[in-house]
């Protein structure tokens, strides 16, 4: 009759154990997938945030040079209002400057303006 005893109470405690095993691994299980998703987080964001550092360095890079050529491109019109009349040779003067200086910039064209009536028919 003892062994009888001790087989079930063997039993019950090794029923006890395995559950406590189980539910310190299904904890521990669970615990590692929170920390993996935290991680994957905080990764996905500090990704997120060096792109937008390099697109808002990039923009920058590019809104500046737009800039800049446009205020050659706006330069051309102060030559204009600054003088009744502009030749070919001060407008080549003119463009030589901002032409070896930017090379974005390809070219500034020398196109005078024809009235109607001065054109050929």
């Amino acid at each position: 009759m003892t062994t009888t005893l001790r087989t079930r109470s063997l039993s019950i405690g090794g029923n006890r154990l395995l559950v406590l095993i189980v539910l310190v691994l299904l904890l521990q299980l669970a615990l590692t997938a929170v920390f993996f998703n935290f991680l994957q987080n905080q990764h996905k964001a500090s990704s997120q945030s060096d792109f937008q550092t390099q697109a808002d360095t990039f923009g920058d890079a590019i809104q500046k040079g737009i800039d800049r050529n446009l205020n050659v491109v706006q330069s051309v019109s102060g030559l204009f209002a600054t003088s009744d009349e502009v030749r070919r040779s001060d407008f080549r003067a003119f463009a030589q400057w901002p032409l070896s200086r930017y090379p974005d910039i390809h070219a500034l064209e020398w196109i005078p303006r024809i009235k109607n009536s001065d054109r050929v028919s």
